[in-house]
Order: C-alpha cells, then sequence, then structure tokens
C-alpha cells in the first residue's frame, strides 16, 4: 500500500491539530480540570500539614499569596480584618487558544485550616480574564 503525498499531509495536519490541544493538557497540570488540580496539589500538601509548612511548599513553588480580608463599615469608612485559618494563592496561569492572544485563563487554590492550623481543605477555581 503505497501512500501519496496528500495522505502524507493529511495525516501530519492531523497530528499537528492533536498535539495542540493535547499534549498541553498533559505536560502543563494546570491545563487539567480543578478537580484533578486538587488532586494534584493534595500529593504535594497532604491534609493534616501545617500552615506554616503549606505556605513554604508554596512559596518553594513561586506562588503567588493573596491575602484573604473580611470587611466591614464602621462610621462610614471600610474595615479590614485578615480571615484566619484561610490563604489564597494564584497558582498559575496559561493562555486560551485561539482568543487573539488577549485572554487567559487563572488558578486560585483556597487552602483552608483547622483551629490546629492543619489543612482540612484545598479548593481550586478557574477564571478567565480579558475577554
Amino acid at each position: 500500500m503505497k501512500m501519496t503525498k496528500k495522505k502524507i499531509i493529511f495525516l501530519l495536519i492531523i497530528v499537528i491539530i492533536l498535539s495542540v490541544f493535547f499534549i498541553p493538557r498533559i505536560v502543563n497540570p494546570l491545563r487539567r480540570s480543578e478537580f484533578e488540580i486538587e488532586r494534584y496539589l493534595l500529593k504535594k500538601i497532604p491534609l493534616g500539614t501545617s500552615y506554616h509548612e503549606t505556605k513554604k511548599v508554596m512559596k518553594e513553588d513561586e506562588y503567588r499569596f493573596i491575602q484573604k480580608y473580611e470587611t466591614s463599615l464602621y462610621n462610614g469608612k471600610a474595615l479590614f480584618k485578615d480571615v484566619e485559618n484561610v490563604f489564597e494563592a494564584n497558582i498559575g496561569d496559561y493562555p486560551v487558544f485561539l482568543s487573539g492572544g488577549n485572554s487567559e485563563i487563572r488558578i486560585y487554590a483556597n487552602f483552608e485550616f483547622d483551629e490546629n492550623n492543619k489543612l482540612i481543605d484545598i479548593q481550586v477555581e478557574k477564571t478567565m480574564t480579558g475577554l
């Protein structure tokens, strides 16, 4: 069975298209679902890990921390109070294909700790920016 140039070119195009859509998902764990990212983070930082050890691991991976605040109004001024036992981190982002280069997906993780400062939950959320 002899392959013609058209068949070879067609197969190459198919391989390129599949590569564009599937290889980034395999290589970059942030392209996976929120649930899969939570599982990925829990392998790195298991439940029961201390608050300080969790922050240490997150800093080593160069995730950006975002302090959580509760806000309230007092005499017309906003008051900010740190939310205890919870912190949020921007764990990464990636561009959206076919968006003209102006959109990206940002991934945030919320880390929740109990009264003994042990990790009890991780929640991941993806948001799209720059439509």
